[in-house]
């Protein structure tokens, strides 16, 4: 029954990424040395289109929309029966025609909440841990629509010049339950079945430093520098919807970020950041582009790419408490690198984890700070909406993230 699962390629869930850079506008500023802040994130989107490797959308389940050829059908049978139905599609039918096509739907809806909490060591330097919680779910339907070749290649084996009518109901049956031969394919091989998946925890902690070692009244300089853990749970090779909440991965990043007031109030940013991915090992199937199914599954070294993010915006931080900015990121992650002996599930592995992503952000915020300090307001808080649109990327999910958060100062 090879053929049966050839067609199938595993989805291309790498949400690891779709949070990636979650705190979105930057800027030089850090607290005051003794005073604590803690903030919680609210981070939603929901994915169901991804950029391909020529930066087109697709629907996320395109994977799995594929035609059950003849081909398939003579694969899944042996010996002198598969000889006699070869011969018999040879002179009917082209082995390479349609019987029918899958069809398929797939949604994931993501909630990430995260506490952040920070602290002042000084006046120029903050230290920082974030530990994210994720809430998911991925809906799937898969259906199968017949060709008119089906219901011809079913007649054709009923007929006289070939009498098999046990083979016509045999094929007929795999025909108008393809879905469910799929998904007993899918037992067999100790995957679970294609359904609905949603799952919740902890994700990778981070903990950071930010020093600013330069505020003068027209430029200011800082840099953060951290790590992730790998405390979220890594994603499950026999789930093929499955979400992880974390790489699985030590990450190592440091960042430069650049404000340029133009007045006191309103100032231009930039920031780079870069992330290093330490190398590490997980199980999983050694899937080629021919089959993904019916393959061994194995102990494998790889390394993560790295991770590139850079960033603009033009921000204000009005005397009135009123916050705001505009601006534009982009993230860029190298090849993922794989120790396969075999050339064909190491290429299969590695292609298409280049990825390039591209947003457009604005931000919308209000602070009591300065009315705290002028004692017009009796608690420092920030609350804030932000908003991510991802434009033309490159071998991701296609999401637009909505973040609130609200942070306290004491």
């Amino acid at each position: 029954m090879r053929g049966s699962v050839k067609f199938f390629v595993l989805l291309p869930f790498f949400f690891l990424n779709q949070l990636q850079n979650l705190y979105g506008f930057e800027k030089t500023s850090v607290l005051p040395k003794g005073i604590r802040n803690f903030t919680v994130k609210q981070i939603t989107t929901s994915i169901s289109e991804k950029y391909n490797s020529q930066g087109k959308k697709e629907p996320l389940a395109k994977p799995l929309e594929k035609d059950l050829t003849f081909q398939k059908i003579v694969d899944k049978e042996t010996g002198t029966k598969q000889l006699l139905l070869k011969s018999f599609l040879k002179d009917k039918f082209n082995l390479n025609d349609s019987l029918g096509n899958f069809l398929a739907d797939m949604k994931a809806n993501v909630a990430v909440t995260v506490p952040v909490l920070s602290y002042g060591i000084s006046d120029s330097l903050t230290m920082a841990i974030a530990i994210p919680y994720y809430q998911a779910k991925v809906a799937v339907s898969l259906g199968f629509k017949e060709d008119q070749n089906a219901k011809d290649f079913i007649a054709a084996l009923h007929s006289e010049d070939y009498n098999q009518t046990q083979a016509a109901r045999d094929v007929a049956h795999k025909v108008n339950n393809a879905v469910d031969g799929l998904n007993q394919k899918l037992l067999d091989n100790n995957f679970s079945t294609l359904k609905n998946w949603q799952g919740e925890g902890i994700g990778d902690i981070t903990l950071a430093t930010k020093y600013r070692f330069l505020n003068e009244d027209f430029l200011k300089c800082a840099t953060t520098n951290g790590l992730t853990i790998p405390s979220g749970r890594v994603s499950n090779t026999d789930i093929l919807n499955d979400l992880p909440f974390g790489s699985g991965t030590w990450d190592f990043f440091t960042s430069f970020i650049l404000d340029e007031h133009i007045i006191p109030e309103v100032f231009f940013n930039q920031y780079f950041k870069y992330t290093r991915k330490t190398a590490s090992n997980k199980n999983m199937r050694l899937a080629t582009n021919d089959e993904s199914i019916e393959v061994e599954k194995d102990n494998i070294n790889y390394k993560t790419g790295d991770v590139l993010n850079l960033g603009t915006s033009i921000q204000a931080d009005l005397s009135s408490g009123w916050q705001g900015g505009l601006g534009y990121s982009y993230e860029y992650k190298f090849q993922d690198r794989y120790e396969i002996n075999e050339i064909s599930p190491r290429k299969k592995a590695e292609d298409n984890t280049e990825q390039k992503i591209n947003h457009f952000e604005a931000r919308l915020a209000y602070s009591t700070v300065k009315s705290f300090k002028q004692k017009n307001f009796p608690v420092p808080l920030v609350a804030s909406l932000e908003i991510k649109k991802q434009i033309k990327s490159l071998n991701v999910p296609n999401k637009d993230l909505i973040t609130m958060d609200f942070s306290i100062f004491f």
